[in-house]
């Protein structure tokens, strides 16, 4: 808990609201980390942030399905347990749970702290990258992380369909104790 450059939740709240871009409207979740507070105090950073960050939407903690444009959606995830061997599996996996007819047409799934682009059963899935240094723990776990994010261009040929994605990844290089 303390594998960090801030310790506590208002410092690093407040970090977030000053430093995360301003001309970035973002929709988000929050995962394990963020929901350590929530456990341990009951303060849930994710809704501090979007109290100061008008431009910050908060939609809830660890899922949720959001409509990108008319009848496309995408399900941000934030999954659980380690980087399996391959790193596609958990993908793999995510995308072969949904009941036939409720797949989004996009999954992010965080929380890997890898980056990777899947299409399968008609699911366009990512792994998006991470924005924190390796830590002490991911070392033991033996993870380095994929410092970035994707920028998806998305073509709509007709509502609830999606023609095509053009993906770009872009990376980031680490900064010495940068988590």
């Amino acid at each position: 808990q303390y594998d960090l450059f801030l310790v506590g939740h208002d410092r690093q709240v407040d970090y977030v609201i000053e430093h995360y871009p301003n001309d970035l409207p973002t929709t988000f979740i929050t995962g394990n980390h963020d929901l350590s507070y929530l456990k341990s105090v009951g303060i849930d950073p994710g809704r501090a942030i979007a109290r100061e960050r008008p431009d910050m939407e908060y939609i809830g903690q660890w899922a949720r399905r959001v409509e990108i444009a008319p009848g496309i959606f995408l399900d941000l995830t934030h999954g659980a347990g380690g980087v399996a061997y391959a790193i596609s599996y958990r993908l793999q996996k995510a995308i072969e749970a949904y009941a036939p007819g409720d797949e989004p047409h996009i999954l992010c799934d965080g929380h890997y702290h890898v980056m990777l682009q899947v299409l399968r059963r008609g699911v366009w899935a990512y792994h998006p990258g991470c924005f924190e240094g390796q830590t002490g723990l991911l070392r033991r776990l033996k993870v380095h992380p994929v410092i970035g994010g994707w920028i998806l261009t998305i073509h709509v040929d007709e509502p609830g369909r999606i023609g095509a994605i053009e993906s770009q990844f872009l990376s980031f290089r680490e900064r010495e104790r940068d988590y």
